[in-house]
Formats: C-alpha cells, structure tokens, sequence
C-alpha cells in the first residue's frame, strides 16, 4: 500500500470505439456519467472536429470530455477522450476503467498521475540531473516554462521521453491546486493497452503508479556502469510506489488491424483514386495492385484469404 502523502490514480483516457446506433453511444456515456460524484451533461451537435482524422460530428460535455463521431449506413465511429476533470470525478476509477475499456474498440492513450506531497526534490534539481544526462530508460528530456497567469513566477514541466512513453514532473499547485508535485506517465498504443490490462488484471489503480517508476530512473553514473548508484530520493520514491517494468505486447497480426491501418494510412489516396479516376477505373486499378502483390503473401494473409472465401463457400486452393 503506498503512503497516505502519495495520491496514485488515472489522470486521462482517450480510445476509439464502434457503435452500431446512436442510442448505443448515448446509453454507454450515461453509463459513464452514472460513475462520477455529481455526473455530467453531454452535448451532441454537428459541428466537425477533426482528432486525427475529420468526424462529422462533436461531442463535449459539462466536465470536460471531448470527442468526434461519424454516422455511416450500419455503424458509428468514435473518438473519445475523458480528461483529469472527468476521471477524478469517477467514484470507483477500476470499475470506470473496465467499463472504457469494455466499450472501446482499443484504448489508445492513458496518463498515470502520482502527486506526492512530500515534495522530496526541487524541480530545478531534477532539471539539472536530466541535463547532465543522470537519468536512463527514455530517450531524451526537455523543459518547457510558461506562466499560468499574467505577472507571476514561469510555470515549468521537465518532460521525459516522446511518442509513445512520456514522464513529466511539475508542481500540481500551480496547475491543479493541489500541494504536491507531480509525476505524471503519459502511454500512448500497445502500451497504454498493456497499462490498463494489467491495472484491471490486478484489481488495482495503484498498479499503474509502478510503471512509471519502470520507465523512468534517475541514476549517479560512475566511470565502471556497473558501480552506478540509484539516487537516494529516487531510491525512497521507487520503494513507496514500487516498480514494474513495461513491455509491449507482440499481438499476432490480424485482419481487422490491417484493414483499420489501410484505412488510416491509404484511405485518402483510394479516395483520390475514386474519386478522380471513376468507379469502373478505380476498381481496375486496384485489382492490379492487388495482382502485383500476390507473390509477397505470408502464412497470414492466406489464412485471412481462407477466412473470406469461407464465408463465400470458395475455399483458396
């Protein structure tokens, strides 16, 4: 159990999901809403907002959730995210958790916040280990100041990493009232999946806090690496919060991936394709690229070809 100064919990959810009708969506974000203090109020309207990609309509809320969604034929896609108003607000963050997960068709961000109120190092301290190269497990650091409010003393965040994992460090006063500083785990893809499935896995939000102390260390180097020492206040940090390394999952490939990816990354030339060329061209082309690639099928794209022809009744000799 960590100690009563170390507040763990989940400071931000963001995935993507699929409905099969509006009352769907709207059912799973009441359900949502049901798990916080004093609930929530979402806003529907048609107004496009683009978060990755371009959804023909927006979703907002009272508290902060944000979010677009696209009505096609026979489903809906959606892109949802529950910031730190939102998931602070949850009563139970685990049941919160799994009921996201569930919902979504995969989870692709989630912040891990440890505020501790003991405030053991200075940010300038932790500034100056990061410039002097004193840290290991991400690749790079960075800090970025900024001032909250006009005439008062620069705000800074010492930033750890990039892309899929990120560490940040900065005084939760400043930015959340709150008399802590905080360490704040930023996983993006694979990682925040495996994050959230090991928290639920372990019955425990608390889980998430040792993956940050597995991504980031802070360490005295010597002139022989296998005499370098842990700095002790990371040393006391690590044992109050614990540790646990992350690792990526190396999922088999499957067919709903692919085609999710071909979607993301060739969608807008098959649209030029269409669009330019005609249907009757369109399809011509295609159906020559699709030719030319026969010879590079693996073991996997033959068992998907077999899958489909299956359900046609045309088994792939």
């Amino acid at each position: 159990m960590a100690p009563k100064h170390l507040s763990i919990g989940i400071d931000y959810l963001q995935g993507m999901a699929r409905f099969s009708e509006f009352r769907q969506l709207e059912s799973f974000l009441q359900e949502v809403q049901a798990g916080m203090v004093k609930g929530d109020k979402c806003f529907f309207d048609q107004e496009g907002v683009t978060i990755g990609r371009k959804f023909n309509n927006r979703i907002r809320s009272v508290k902060g959730l944000w979010g677009g969604f696209t009505v096609h034929d026979d489903y809906i896609d959606c892109h949802l995210q529950f910031p730190g108003t939102i998931c602070w607000e949850f009563t139970d963050q685990l049941k919160s958790l799994e009921l996201i997960k569930e919902r979504l068709k995969k989870l692709t961000r989630i912040d891990i916040a440890i505020d501790d109120e003991k405030r053991r190092i200075s940010q300038r301290k932790i500034q100056t280990l990061a410039e002097k190269k004193h840290y290991k497990g991400l690749d790079s650091f960075k800090f970025i100041e900024s001032k909250a409010v006009k005439g008062e003393e620069p705000i800074g965040t010492c930033i750890f990493g990039s892309s899929e994992k990120i560490v940040k460090f900065y005084n939760a006063e400043f930015m959340h009232g709150i008399p802590a500083d905080r360490w704040e785990l930023l996983l993006r893809g694979d990682y925040a999946e495996f994050c959230a499935d090991e928290i639920i896995e372990k019955r425990d939000i608390r889980a998430g806090g040792k993956f940050l102390t597995g991504t980031l260390d802070f360490i005295k180097p010597s002139k022989d690496y296998k005499s370098d020492r842990r700095y002790r206040f990371w040393e006391q940090f690590v044992k109050e919060v614990g540790q646990c390394r992350l690792r990526k999952p190396r999922d088999e490939p499957t067919l709903e991936r692919a085609l999710d990816w071909l979607e993301r990354q060739a969608g807008p030339t098959f649209a030029v394709m269409y669009f330019g060329l005609g249907q009757t061209e369109f399809t011509k082309s295609i159906s020559r690229i699709a030719e030319r690639s026969g010879e590079r099928l693996q073991e996997h794209h033959l068992a998907w070809i077999n899958y489909l022809q299956e359900q046609r009744e045309q088994p792939y000799a």
